[in-house]
């Protein structure tokens, strides 16, 4: 199974077009904050998959809530922008409450590099900024979790 992870597009809503365009094999859409509602006109880009979005530090009155969990097969989820939890300095209270919530994958956004980190089980992912063209595929298989951090522009 794959999973489409984009976060902070900050109104690049063709950004987000073509990321869903060049990801049609992904059967779940995550978007952690910080333009949350750009996705909400490419309803024809998107089909019948799931979204699964959390309110970023920009997403201002959004109804959207600041955590989720989801579970995709036997992969719990835990998803945030990470604002709430001081991404910028350290993954630790990310780690504490994607522990607290049986989660296996750790999904953030608000620092806008791409990043990838793992912790005695747990897998951190951050896609980067789709404002600037990155995005990220978490694709669950039998043996774990494979994240891998793209972009829509060849990098050299």
């Amino acid at each position: 199974m794959r999973l489409l992870v984009i976060s902070d597009s900050h109104g690049s809503v063709r950004n987000c077009a073509e990321i869903l365009r060049r990801e049609p094999e992904a059967e779940a859409i995550f978007h952690l904050g910080d333009g949350v509602s750009d996705l909400e006109t490419l309803s024809s880009l998107i089909g019948s998959r799931p979204v699964c979005s959390v309110e970023g530090n920009c997403d201002f009155d959004s109804p959207r809530p600041k955590t989720l969990e989801a579970e995709f097969g036997d992969v719990k989820v835990f998803a945030c922008h990470g604002d709430m939890l001081y991404v910028r300095h350290d993954l630790d209270m990310l780690e504490s409450a994607a522990r607290g919530a049986g989660a296996r994958l750790a999904l953030y956004g608000h620092t806008h590099i791409q990043r990838r980190d793992h912790r005695d089980g747990l897998e951190f992912f951050n896609p980067g900024a789709a404002m600037s063209g990155f995005y990220g595929v978490v694709d669950i298989v039998p043996g774990g979790l494979i994240c891998i951090g793209k972009s829509l522009t060849p990098s050299f």
